[in-house]
């Protein structure tokens, strides 16, 4: 004779379906933006579509001494030596280094650094609309939530830094930036020193030295 099988009483049943929800609240924004992101980055990641300018030739030109410099053992380069017809300049003295300590950490995985660049603009694309999705996500529901995500991923001054201006750390600085916007928009955050808030600020000052003027300058209204 078979046994019936055990059926799930209601109270299960409602932790399943709990459980899954919140699943499906992870999953959607962070598919959304990543399909968001693919698609305002897809030329250059597929088929290396770019508006070759003075700031790429420059940024790729730092990328690439920076992270040969940390194959040899330097752990903070900052002496480039190809610019000025090889009399070379201290660079990364002045400018903000986390980008290309990003690049170089990408290239470890990659076949060369042009490619550790454009997944460096793809994630922080991406992380870009995660960010402003919980940002708003405070306030809005969810369709209003991933739509704003969207405009911000598609924001022409992004786009413009990113594939135009190709002012790379300045554009990958808007990751930052959306992360301290986020964090700063928390509700009852009780802490002598709010370390995600902190983070990101530390994050935005060493990806872009202006941009992180401007945040910490705006910061107080927010």
């Amino acid at each position: 004779m078979r046994r019936p099988l055990p059926t799930l009483g209601n109270s299960e049943v409602r932790s399943v379906d709990q459980k899954w929800d919140r699943l499906l609240r992870i999953l959607i924004p962070v598919a959304i933006t990543g399909v968001n992101a693919l698609v305002l980055h897809g030329p250059r990641l597929a088929a290396d579509l770019v508006a070759p300018n003075a700031d790429l030739r420059v940024h790729y030109r730092w990328a690439v001494e920076f992270v040969a410099a940390l194959h040899r053992g330097d752990p903070y380069p900052r002496w480039m030596p190809m610019p000025n017809q090889g009399l070379g300049e201290p660079a990364l003295l002045f400018y903000s280094p986390l980008y290309y300590y990003g690049t170089a950490l990408v290239a470890s995985f990659c076949s060369d650094t042009w490619c550790a660049m454009k997944l460096v603009e793809f994630a922080g694309i991406w992380a870009t609309g995660l960010f402003a999705y919980t940002a708003l996500r405070r306030f809005c529901p969810l369709s209003w939530s991933l739509a704003g995500a969207t405009v911000v991923q598609a924001a022409p001054m992004t786009f413009m830094l990113f594939h135009l201006f190709n002012g790379l750390p300045w554009g990958l600085s808007f990751t930052a930036a959306t992360a301290a916007v986020a964090f700063s928009l928390r509700i009852n955050t009780r802490r002598f020193v709010d370390a995600p808030l902190a983070l990101a600020l530390a994050v935005l000052v060493g990806t872009h030295t202006l941009s992180g003027l401007m945040m910490y300058t705006c910061l107080p209204f927010v």
